[in-house]
Order: structure tokens, then sequence, then C-alpha cells
């Protein structure tokens, strides 16, 4: 049985399956520190600020003027930089639903191959799971199933020709 086009198209999906697993991870981690609220000053903890100032400057006899400027500046400062708050929110939100678009398009293709393995008989689903995902050696996985390297090696192309069919649609896999 020869391999078809698609069997390397899986392949490549067997040998990242242990990196999808813990790029989700990792999503999850950024869209979690994503959905945190910036800690930014509001208007009114910047305007407490000023009227504490203010206080202080009275009691040591000031005129005010150095009060009133303060407030202006805090006030000029605020409104210069709201817009560019405003504007980084929505990067961080557009960033957040990348992040969860990516993480669900992992999740879903996990999943399909979790469902293609679990459909192989145990004897294939050692071997595949063996050489792809868990980084063995053919002797190694040949010595768990207690098969020669060589019929490995065939059970292994059965397998992930059947594999493409569900992953991967017969549509797919007749017309490749």
């Amino acid at each position: 049985m020869g391999k078809h086009p698609l069997f390397e198209k899986v392949e490549t999906l067997l040998r990242d399956y242990n990196s999808m697993k813990a790029r989700v991870k990792n999503l999850e981690i950024d869209i979690q520190l994503l959905q945190v609220p910036m800690i930014r000053e509001t208007p009114e903890e910047t305007l407490e600020g000023v009227y504490f100032a203010r206080s202080l400057e009275s009691r040591t006899q000031s005129q005010g003027w150095a009060s009133d400027k303060t407030s202006q500046v805090a006030f000029n400062y605020l409104q210069a930089n709201e817009g560019i708050n405003r504007e980084f929110e929505q990067l961080r939100r557009q960033d957040r639903a990348a992040a969860e678009r990516e993480r669900n398009h992992l999740i879903r293709l996990l999943q399909k191959m979790d469902n293609a393995l679990s459909s192989l008989n145990e004897k294939e689903q050692v071997i595949i799971k063996g050489f792809y995902i868990d980084n063995l050696r053919w002797f190694e996985v040949a010595e768990q199933v207690m098969y020669e390297e060589r019929h490995c090696k065939r059970v292994r192309d059965r397998a992930i020709n059947y594999m493409a069919k569900s992953l991967l649609g017969f549509e797919n896999y007749h017309t490749a």
C-alpha cells in the first residue's frame, strides 16, 4: 500500500500534536492577561491627587496659583491621553479576539485528531501515538506492540491513510 499525497499532511499534524496542545495552554494564558482591565488613572483619581496637592499648598500658605496650574496640567494630560488609551484598549480587544480564534481553531483540530486516533484499533493507536506523539524510535514502538519494525511501518501507513480520510475528508482523499 503506497503513501497517499495527504499522508504527509497527517504526519505533520501528528508531529505537531504536542506543540498544538502547548499552544492552546499558552493562548489561554494570553487571553486571561488580555481580559484584565488596563490599570490607568481615572479622572477622579487624578483630581483627588490635585485636591490633595491643593490642600498641602493651602496649609503652607500658598497663594493658590500652583494648584490651579497643577489641575490644568492634569486635565490636559487626561484629555491628550484618553484617545491613546481608547486605541490601546481596542488593540487589546483585537489581540484577545485573535487569540481566542486561534485557540478555538486548535481545540477543534485537536478534537478531530483525537477522534481520528480513537477510531483506530489498539495496536494502530500504540504505533501512531508512540512514533509521532511520544517520539519513540521504531524499535521501541515495535517492542510495545510485539511486531517487526517493517510491519509497524505498514500498519502506520494503513492507519495514517485512514486518518487522512477522517481528518481531511473523503472527497479530498479521493481527489488528491
